[in-house]
């Protein structure tokens, strides 16, 4: 169970220090830690063909493979679902979204 230091929790004021820490060096020394890459850091929404029908995938812009969409909002499937095409039409703009 974490403390109560004034208004916060003791774990979250540690996680604030490590952060502010963390940021101080970033804008004096110019160093960050990297972070890790994820599977689907290439992963864009693009419009492809599937069978003579228009589809909106997320589209890999390293490896061009298709990805899965959910159904209920533009995003891609956790893990990647790689998916077959036709044909690449176009990369999605904020309009299509």
């Amino acid at each position: 169970m974490s403390k109560v230091i004034g208004w916060q929790h003791s774990d979250e004021n540690a996680a604030w220090r490590k952060w502010r820490e963390e940021m101080w060096i970033a804008l004096v020394f110019g160093k960050i830690q990297p972070r890790e890459p994820k599977e689907d850091d290439n992963v864009k929404l693009a419009w492809v063909i599937i069978n003579k029908e228009r589809k909106m995938v997320g589209l890999d812009t390293v490896t061009r493979k298709a990805y899965k969409l959910r159904d209920d909002r533009p995003t891609w499937i956790r893990p990647l679902q790689e998916i077959e095409y036709d044909s690449f039409e176009r990369w999605c703009t904020s309009f299509d979204v």
